[in-house]
């Protein structure tokens, strides 16, 4: 997630961990606690204690890189600029337990049991699976990867008309997605999956429960990609998928088209990657 934050923001937090002291300003660092539960909201201001700066700079250490090596080279790294390089939940920790629904707009406003609620810039709310009577929202757009889903604002030009009024649901990673799936069997709003552009992701999008489309840049957009922008090494480990997805996406010609250039490049795209290219997404219809 600190890799998301915007150059001067990553300038005012390696300086406030360099020294150890001061406060964070709200709301331009709420992620920090709402993603990962550190300091402690006084005003406008989030107070860290001293454990909550030995954590931050651990954390800062491990997304970024040395606060003296970072405050002496003035990288401009911001947002998804390193795609796909840290805060992967596959490889760390479970963002979400198993009912768990972590939902976000990209307009601050959460339409739930008949209620509005407004929650800050790059936050997301958590429910309970049982406490979710209904859903308000035009429609339910099921986020794949986590790192997109905590920078949806980042990305919110990217997105078509159709989904600007969306509940966005952060999907969960390997037993952690029972509560959305049952959530989307539920729904009465079509839900649309935003995925990534790989095998393994036509995959998710066609098997979500409920689904009728898919959130993906068009073909000619991938092609005008330069030829190293994808990832190789996905398309090789994922090899077995293929066949899945070809049989999936047989009744669109367009995701099929998208699929087969896939293949034409032996390379995949992932989220944060189409994010980083500033690819714009259209919907797909199954």
């Amino acid at each position: 997630m600190l890799q998301l934050l915007t150059k001067p923001q990553k300038t005012t937090l390696a300086k406030l961990l360099k020294k150890r002291a001061g406060t964070l300003p709200l709301p331009q660092f709420m992620s920090v606690h709402s993603s990962y539960g550190l300091g402690t909201i006084a005003g406008k201001s989030l107070r860290l204690s001293s454990q909550d700066f030995s954590e931050l700079t651990l954390l800062f250490n491990k997304e970024i890189g040395s606060i003296d090596g970072f405050l002496m080279a003035k990288q401009a790294l911001n947002r998804i600029e390193v795609s796909g390089f840290v805060h992967n939940e596959k490889q760390h920790t479970t963002a979400v337990m198993n009912n768990d629904i972590r939902i976000a707009s990209l307009n601050g406003e959460i339409k739930v049991n008949d209620k509005v609620t407004s929650i800050p810039e790059y936050t997301s709310m958590t429910f309970q699976y049982h406490d979710i009577q209904t859903i308000e929202h035009d429609c339910v757009v099921v986020c794949e990867n986590l790192q997109v889903f905590i920078s949806l604002i980042t990305i919110k030009p990217l997105l078509p008309e159709s989904v600007q009024k969306a509940l966005f649901i952060y999907r969960g990673h390997g037993k952690a997605l029972g509560g959305v799936y049952r959530l989307c069997q539920r729904l009465s709003c079509p839900v649309i999956g935003m995925t990534d552009l790989d095998p393994k992701g036509i995959e998710i999008a066609y098997t979500l429960p409920r689904a009728s489309a898919c959130l993906y840049p068009n073909l000619e957009t991938l092609k005008a990609f330069d030829l190293n922008t994808g990832r190789s090494d996905l398309w090789q480990a994922q090899a077995n998928a293929i066949l899945t997805a070809q049989r999936l996406s047989a009744s669109s010609q367009q995701i099929s088209a998208l699929l087969e250039h896939l293949k034409n490049r032996a390379s995949c795209y992932t989220q944060e990657i189409l994010a980083n290219q500033q690819a714009r997404l259209e919907l797909y219809l199954f």
